[in-house]
């Protein structure tokens, strides 16, 4: 399949993104569902549309503002459940209730080696904060049905095959049909279970084996694999680690992230497996102090990938290997095989010292980000111990809790001004609404735009002079400018946004008609 290029994706973003093309901005919509669904707008203002500055195609040139990540604030009733290893997958069910399927880990009884069991469970809530946990009666575990146990060690599916060893249900990445495109699948839900077997099941509890199983050998990709069907490609792709066939280095050498395509969850197309994002000089020299080392001193342990705004976002899991903690970064890609990562390096989520999450940050849960009325939710697993088995605080026991962390919409990244008034000006777009407004935190400084032709010719009326300025914190603050009562008059045109800012924070664009 013929991929696009740079323009070409460049040219999507300002059709599908900015609303030209319809088709192709209900196609997108379609697959960021969970991600940017604008629960605030009322129905009466009509719709809306938001691009992030977080896509750096939007941006033509900044003058004196800094990109950075904004870290995930720790939601205040955290650990969200006490005892889980990780979220595997939330999403949102028919009735807005959110469906969590996460996994909890223990010894294996009577087994002395260093592998655990894992068992994959299910709990809802109508908030995302407070969990209830059904007891299902669909599994009997430790001697009772009277739990919310799905799968578990040496288990079956419905119809009797065996699907997990004696670990359990390690991994668990599921999709609905339902809410994103997902071809060839054989029921409303489809899960990736470990590394090479795919489940399906119609209500999300009971679950069916692929005959074909297992469908692809990566050989020890003990990560979160996860996968999505990508509506660009019309393929479904898989990102994991590599086989020891596509990467450099000694066979256990693939602390890194690798990806693969198929038409239909069976077929994988080895022509398409390639590494995708690994460290490198930026983050540690080319040696390490580690014997038996599987990469520099700094490797990305896993990653997991969604689409969003018709782009993608990965949330890549970085292994410090000597002190053994774990952390998240937040990258982007218009490809899902070329990563860009932020400047700064900042976590996205990060440990917290002398607490129950100052070892190890875990995966970020499948359907992460996770739109919540004016915020993004994003689930993720963590714990005091570090990969290197060392307890990090002083409580002296393993802890594995849920944590959950919290960004406002449209936030993940944000252009930020200092006392130097900065400035940014975005590529041309064609106006669809007759409101501009800003996600802008100006709470403490000031902001203003001014609109030019796609040449960069002021537009009469709508110079810095005629703005009136910002001085609030809002997802969605109206740009207005005196003696104008809307941009009725250049809907249909080409045009361009300066931004002036100091002492403030741009976040992104909406168009909308009120």
């Amino acid at each position: 399949m013929r991929r696009r290029t740079t323009d070409q994706w460049s040219r999507c973003l300002w059709t599908s993104a900015l609303g030209v093309a319809v088709g192709l901005a209900a196609a997108q919509a379609v697959a960021g569902a969970e991600a940017a669904t604008d629960t605030g707008t009322p129905a009466s203002q009509g719709p809306r549309t938001t691009v992030d500055f977080l896509d750096t195609r939007i941006i033509e040139h900044t003058y004196f503002l800094d990109r950075l990540v904004t870290p995930v604030t720790k939601h205040e009733s955290n650990p969200i459940i006490a005892d889980c290893h990780s979220a595997q997958t939330v999403l949102r069910g028919d009735d807005g209730r959110l469906r969590m399927w996460y996994v909890t880990r223990r010894k294996i009884p009577g087994y002395t080696g260093s592998a655990r069991e894992y068992t994959l469970r299910y709990a809802e809530s109508t908030d995302g904060v407070a969990w209830e946990m059904p007891a299902l009666g669909l599994k009997e575990f430790d001697g009772s049905t009277d739990n919310n146990v799905l799968l578990m060690a040496h288990d079956t599916d419905i119809e009797g095959r065996k699907i997990t060893d004696v670990k359990g249900a390690e991994n668990f990445c599921v999709i609905d049909n339902q809410r994103t495109p997902a071809p060839h699948t054989r029921g409303r839900y489809t899960a990736l279970l470990g590394e090479d077997s795919f489940l399906y099941s119609d209500d999300g509890l009971r679950w069916t084996a692929y005959a074909e199983n297992p469908v692809v050998d990566f050989r020890g990709s003990d990560t979160y694999n996860n996968f999505l069907f990508d509506t660009g490609l019309g393929r479904y792709v898989l990102y994991h680690r590599p086989h020891p066939k596509i990467h450099a280095g000694h066979p256990r050498a693939n602390r890194l992230v690798a990806r693969i395509e198929s038409d239909d969850l069976v077929s994988w197309d080895w022509s398409t497996a390639r590494c995708v994002l690994d460290t490198d000089g930026r983050d540690a020299p080319g040696f390490s102090h580690v014997k038996k080392a599987r990469g520099r001193d700094l490797q990305f342990y896993g990653m997991m990938v969604t689409q969003y705004q018709g782009f993608y976002i990965g949330f890549a899991n970085l292994l410090n290997e000597v002190t053994g903690r774990l952390d998240v970064r937040l990258v982007h890609s218009f490809d899902g095989i070329e990563w860009r990562r932020e400047h700064n390096d900042r976590p996205f989520i990060e440990m917290t010292a002398e607490a129950w999450d100052s070892g190890s940050i875990g995966w970020v849960s499948k359907g992460s980000p996770l739109a919540m009325g004016d915020d993004l939710y994003f689930y993720y697993g963590a714990t005091n111990m570090s990969h290197n088995y060392k307890i990090m605080n002083d409580e002296g026991t393993l802890k594995m809790r849920l944590g959950l962390g919290v960004v406002k919409k449209g936030r993940m990244v944000g252009y930020h001004a200092g006392e130097a008034e900065g400035q940014l000006l975005t590529r041309p777009f064609t106006l669809t609404g007759r409101q501009l407004m800003l996600n802008v935190d100006a709470a403490n400084g000031e902001a203003k735009a001014a609109l030019a032709d796609e040449k960069g010719d002021p537009v009469a009326g709508c110079s810095i002079g005629d703005a009136t300025p910002i001085h609030e914190d809002g997802l969605a603050v109206p740009l207005r400018w005196t003696g104008r009562e809307d941009l009725a008059d250049l809907v249909g045109k080409r045009v361009r946004l300066r931004i002036s800012a100091r002492d403030a924070a741009l976040y992104g664009l909406t168009m909308g008609d009120g």
